[in-house]
């Protein structure tokens, strides 16, 4: 039974780490977006 929970602890340390890395390359990605977003509208209001 101890060797069961210690998997399931794993498993699920193994879970919550991919998720840490999957938020990091997603706000990475929505950030770099922002700021180009940010880029073309100074771009359109400093041409207005």
């Amino acid at each position: 039974m101890n060797k069961a929970i210690h998997f399931h602890r794993a498993i699920e340390e193994d879970v919550d780490e991919l998720a840490i890395e999957q938020y990091g390359r997603i706000k990475a990605q929505l950030t770099e977006q922002l700021l180009q977003l940010l880029e073309e509208m100074d771009l359109h209001l400093n041409a207005a």
